[in-house]
Parts: C-alpha cells; sequence; structure tokens
C-alpha cells in the first residue's frame, strides 16, 4: 500500500467511490465528481467528498482525485 493510498478516506457502509487525474487538483475533482454523477443517479446519493492527492509532481497528470458518495439506504 502507497502512501497516498493511506491518505484517502475509507468509504463505509452503503457507498460508491470513482477515481480521475488531472494537471491541478481542481480539474482532478470535478472529472471525478462528474464520473460519480455518470456512475449513480445524483438523487440517490445521500452526501459527497471529494479527496485530492499529488501522485507525481513530475507526471502530465500529477493529481489523482476520488470522489465518494454516501448512497440513500
Amino acid at each position: 500500500m502507497s502512501c497516498d493510498e493511506r491518505l484517502r478516506p475509507i468509504p463505509l457502509g452503503n457507498a460508491i467511490s470513482v477515481e480521475a487525474t488531472g494537471s491541478d487538483p481542481l480539474s482532478a475533482d470535478r472529472l471525478a465528481l462528474v464520473q460519480l454523477a455518470d456512475a449513480v443517479n445524483v438523487s440517490s446519493l445521500a452526501s459527497i467528498s471529494v479527496n485530492s492527492v499529488i501522485v507525481d509532481p513530475y507526471e502530465d497528470q500529477p493529481w489523482e482525485a476520488t470522489a465518494y458518495g454516501a448512497l440513500v439506504e
């Protein structure tokens, strides 16, 4: 497990998560949210959170974002 993996929050219960990469944290966050919206009906989400980490500053897409959605039970 990498350091980046340990920094991500773990979704608990009935949740879904998607990952995306980008050249900056905002573009990675946006793409992760769009992918989350494509993966599940947004009205079935109780809450959403996004976590961004820098993976490798020397890559073209150094930022990785994970969007978590807690599903309504």
